[in-house]
């Protein structure tokens, strides 16, 4: 009983309007949803735009993401319906069913990656009214797992490409497939340092 839903934080000690503000997934076109009248981010606090509001019939470019692809998301200023030029905006990766995602401080920055577990107030619940009763919480840490890269050979000392290798943990107590049970010719794969593809049917054992 779950909808795409967006979460902002307030990190000031006031509180924020941002009635008639902009929400959208597009760059290109900012303007997809206005923000209602009498919208106000509490000092320190959050607020929750859900699918059944930026999806309906109050936005006048209805929207909703791409769990498949990721995609972004930006909220823009707005005076008298006119963009003021300032905004702020996320952009995310393809995720699963049920996991969101968070802001995280790096050493190269703000990303955003998938949490263990969702924040918006109300995460587990029985109806898809009930979830949508959640007003924002603190994030929890990230998702780690079940598969980590635990080793990476990427220069043999004989200089050999052949002893270059890329060694993956399943840090679960269950066996994981590389590969969509469903669709089992949907599989795993390595990209940018390494290009590989998972054969069908292969599985990292509990702890393996």
């Amino acid at each position: 009983p779950l909808m795409d839903a967006v979460e902002f934080y307030n990190p000031s000690g006031n509180a924020v309007d941002i009635s008639g503000w902009f929400l959208s997934d597009s760059g290109a076109n900012l303007r997809k949803f206005q923000i209602p009248s009498n919208t106000t981010v509490p000092a320190k606090g959050y607020i929750v735009f859900y699918e059944d509001q930026f999806n309906s019939d109050l936005a006048s470019e209805r929207f909703s993401f791409s769990s498949a692809n990721g995609d972004e998301v930006y909220l823009s200023q707005a005076v008298n319906g006119v963009l003021t030029g300032y905004r702020a905006s996320a952009s995310f990766g393809p995720a699963e069913n049920g996991v969101s995602f968070g802001r995280l401080a790096t050493s190269q920055g703000y990303h955003f990656v998938p949490m263990a577990q969702r924040t918006f107030g109300r995460d587990n619940p029985a109806t898809t009214n009930e979830f949508r009763l959640g007003a924002g919480a603190t994030n929890s840490y990230a998702k780690v797992g079940p598969v980590v890269i635990s080793e990476i050979m990427y220069h043999p000392a004989n200089g050999n490409e052949t002893l270059e290798f890329i060694e993956l943990h399943n840090i679960a107590t269950t066996n994981v497939p590389l590969y969509d049970v469903a669709n089992p010719a949907n599989t795993w794969r390595l990209r940018k340092g390494a290009d590989f593809e998972f054969a069908t049917g292969t599985t990292i054992p509990a702890g393996g």
